[in-house]
């Protein structure tokens, strides 16, 4: 068993860090010890910054430095870099300076649909997503240990194995920093392990207040998530009752910044180059059984929410309750979300019990003639759990 202060002495770098789970990872590691660098991008975050260093460092007896830098900027890793040798440099150490940590977390969250890709946006979500992470591991490279006790974090994500609809810059970009990971796993190797950390949905707060149509999306994915279960005694009331409208629960922030710590551990010194999965099951749900369709819109919901309002998530949810229907999602058939436009759900057609179940949809755009049943995805062979065939009878958009 590590002890508490298994960080103590060690300086960790975590980028988009004054709130959120960037935040909920500082303060993983501030509590076991580790003196933390909060980096964040803009002026509206200096006090959250300011407040979460002062908290960290009477908390926890170390020191927390915050540093606004915007890593959109090309010449803001190096910036971030020397900030924290400048407050943290000792002359009478050996080494005077040495960064041991770096959790590469800040990022870009959109859904954009390919026919329709803001390219200056595609290259904000490159620029944040994976060449500023690139630069910051150049520029922190000489203070990097010489011993392999290093740790490089890259927060990734699970939509890279979901396919999700309009994930071309969000999960094309993750995928890419995994990609990176392992690259830098085989170049670093004698200063540092690296590897990737994949979250899926987080209580970040953008899950409260979602219309109905997400809601019911993630409750099919909740139901073949194994952890998603909630537990009554164990759980807040809050999350029971966010449990209770999307089908189960989400990983805390807690949670998921804890999978993090363990990839800094000296004990994980054996592993580089690895994705580490933080979804409670999720990043492992086989292809056939996504139903992603449905959850692609859950995802979308949500990237709106936190591009357009990200301090104020429900209001942003009540007005943007019905645009999915114009972010492509069946676009052949839906035209506006201002039209009487929505699907119907038709019963499961089961053959020889659970030998083959369909999920078909019909849709009605405009005021037009129904359409024929128009069959969305396939489950052949699929042996499912009753709690996951009734959702599916029960699923209306």
């Amino acid at each position: 068993m590590a002890p508490a202060r298994v960080f103590e002495g060690k300086l960790a770098i975590v980028t988009g860090a004054s709130r959120s789970f960037g935040a909920a990872v500082a303060t993983h590691l501030a509590s076991r010890g580790a003196n933390v660098v909060i980096n964040y991008a803009t002026s509206s975050s200096d006090q959250a910054a300011a407040d979460l260093a002062s908290h960290l460092s009477k908390t926890y007896n170390i020191t927390a430095l915050p540093v606004r830098a915007d890593l959109l900027d090309g010449s803001a890793p190096a910036a971030l870099v020397e900030a924290a040798k400048a407050h943290f440099t000792n002359a009478s150490a050996s080494p005077p300076f040495q960064i041991d940590i770096i959790i590469n977390n800040a990022a870009i969250v959109n859904a954009q649909p390919i026919q329709d890709l803001d390219v200056a946006l595609w290259d904000q979500t490159f620029n944040l997503n994976c060449k500023a992470p690139a630069l910051l591991i150049k520029a922190a490279f000489p203070y990097l240990p010489h011993d392999r006790s290093g740790r490089i974090v890259n927060i990734s994500s699970a939509t890279t194995t979901w396919g999700l609809i309009q994930q071309t810059s969000y999960a094309g970009t993750k995928g890419a920093i995994e990609a990176m990971t392992r690259v830098w796993a085989r170049e670093l190797a004698e200063r540092c392990t690296v590897n990737s950390v994949s979250p899926g949905p987080m209580d970040t707060g953008l899950l409260n207040g979602l219309p109905e149509a997400p809601k019911e999306a993630l409750k099919m994915y909740n139901a073949l998530i194994p952890l998603a279960r909630e537990r009554p005694g164990v759980d807040t009331e809050d999350m029971l009752k966010l449990a209770g409208e999307i089908g189960g629960r989400p990983g805390t922030l807690e949670e998921v910044a804890g999978i993090v710590g363990i990839a800094c551990l000296p004990e994980s010194g054996w592993m580089t180059g690895n994705q580490l999965g933080a979804s409670g099951g999720g990043n492992e749900i086989d292809p056939g059984l996504r139903l992603f369709a449905a959850l692609s819109l859950a995802f979308n919901v949500c990237s709106f929410i936190s591009i357009s309002l990200p301090n104020e998530p429900q209001k942003a949810a009540q007005d943007i309750h019905l645009s999915w229907l114009d972010a492509g999602f069946l676009p052949n058939w839906i035209e506006s979300h201002e039209s009487q436009s929505w699907m119907e759900h038709q019963q499961l057609q089961n053959q020889m019990g659970y030998q083959e179940s369909r999920l078909a949809v019909s849709v009605r755009a405009n005021g037009g003639d129904e359409g024929g049943a128009n069959e969305i995805f396939a489950l052949p062979d699929l042996e499912m759990a009753e709690e996951t065939r009734s959702l599916l009878r029960q699923w209306k958009m």
